[in-house]
């Protein structure tokens, strides 16, 4: 599988002392304090070491097809996108609504997945970063450790559909909002791929940790309202 040099490494990230209940990686105002599972990273605290981190990207080109369309940024708690990944089962798709509010986004059946309202849109260079829960409220990333290098993890809006494919996965503590940063784990580095990261808790039913999968942009259709392109639909079995 091709990944075009875009190196992301696998490992464990040690950072600052603020820590939240829960499963993502967000502002802790959306978070319950007793979230037996909650997606969300903290971005009340800045990290203080990182012993393994994402490598800078070095490949900045736009994929094959040229450059994807521009996504428009929603309205908080909108839903703006469907997920399918189907690692995550036979016929798997979740909405993703714009934040990680629990209440109004994560928690929602009709709903599921949240995008980091601070991290970019799908196909945008830098890093588009979703949540959702393991085991709680039909545990939509129940299955995020099941992935394997190159499964597609495709993303459509009413402007196109954009296919991601996994590339690995690092555990956070869950004050590790490195995770969330345009070219993760590097905040001062100017973003150079389009990437997209998945953020739950681990272990199962538990606070402990965030377990963080990343994938890379491979290549992109346009949505034209006839139904998902025959390419991209065989990559979903």
């Amino acid at each position: 599988m091709d990944f075009r040099g875009r190196g992301i490494g696998v490992g464990a990230v040690l950072l600052g002392a603020a820590m939240i209940a829960g499963c993502a990686v967000a502002p802790p105002a959306d978070l319950r304090a007793d979230a037996p599972d909650s997606p969300v990273v903290s971005a009340a605290a800045a990290p203080t070491a990182a012993l393994a981190a994402v490598t800078t990207a070095t490949a900045s080109a736009a994929p094959p097809q040229g450059e994807p369309p521009i996504v428009a940024q929603p309205a908080a708690h909108q839903v703006f996108a469907t997920m399918h990944v189907p690692r995550f089962g036979q016929g798997w798709m979740r909405s993703i609504g714009e934040g990680v509010s629990e209440s109004r986004v994560l928690n929602r059946e009709d709903i599921n997945v949240g995008h980091y309202d601070s991290t970019q849109m799908p196909g945008q260079v830098g890093n588009f970063a979703v949540a959702a829960h393991r085991e709680t409220h039909s545990g939509p990333f129940s299955e995020i450790s099941a992935l394997q290098i190159g499964d597609p993890i495709v993303i459509e809006t009413p402007e196109a559909f954009f296919v991601y494919l996994y590339r690995n996965t690092e555990y956070v503590l869950p004050s590790g909002v490195g995770v969330l940063d345009a070219t993760p784990q590097f905040g001062s580095e100017s973003p150079g791929d389009r990437i997209i990261t998945l953020t739950s808790c681990n272990p199962r039913m538990s606070t402990a940790e965030r377990i963080i999968a990343y994938g890379v942009l491979d290549t992109w259709a346009p949505n034209t309202g006839q139904g998902m392109p025959q390419e991209i639909a065989a990559l979903l079995g």
